[in-house]
């Protein structure tokens, strides 16, 4: 019984069997001559079937959206993996130049003559530039981001 009564028309008491576009609501014959009189009415199978085929063009869509993003999603995750182990590369790299360069560099005069130096670092570096003068027997070491001078060391000489 209730279902019934949601299909009635309030105002005039007969069944919801049109549908007016203007509005985008269900009308009953009457109000198709009253209230609806000028607008655009067909009858509600005809709607429903629009609306249908509309919903079922949107939900198309929406998957292409997501496919279209989980892929967009996947090229990230493989671009930022892809950048680690380029990292990862850069930084072995890195160690082998230090370590050669530490080879190279044979004595160093240190002005507190201790061939361990600590060095007082107020943040963790990223990246460290190496400057040799062979000639002058000079090494500098330097914040790359910061363009801060770090360490030096005279006196050196290169085997």
């Amino acid at each position: 019984m209730d279902r019934l009564e949601e299909r009635m028309c309030n105002t005039h008491h007969r069944l919801l069997k049109l549908f007016c576009k203007t509005e985008q609501e269900c009308v009953c014959q009457s109000c198709t001559e009253t209230d609806h009189k000028f607008h655009a009415v067909v009858p509600l199978k005809e709607a429903y079937d629009v609306k249908t085929a509309q919903l079922g063009k949107m939900e198309a869509e929406v998957q292409q959206m997501i496919l279209s993003r989980i892929r967009m999603l996947q090229g990230i995750k493989d671009t930022v993996e892809f950048s680690k182990k380029d990292a990862d590369r850069e930084i072995a790299n890195g160690v082998q130049v230090f370590t050669a360069l530490k080879r190279h560099i044979g004595k160093c005069q240190v002005l507190n003559d201790n061939p361990a130096v600590r060095l007082p670092l107020r943040a963790e570096l990223q990246k460290v530039g190496v400057f040799v003068d062979y000639d002058e027997g000079l090494v500098f070491f330097y914040d790359v981001e910061a363009r801060v001078h770090i360490y030096s060391a005279t006196g050196c000489t290169f085997n």
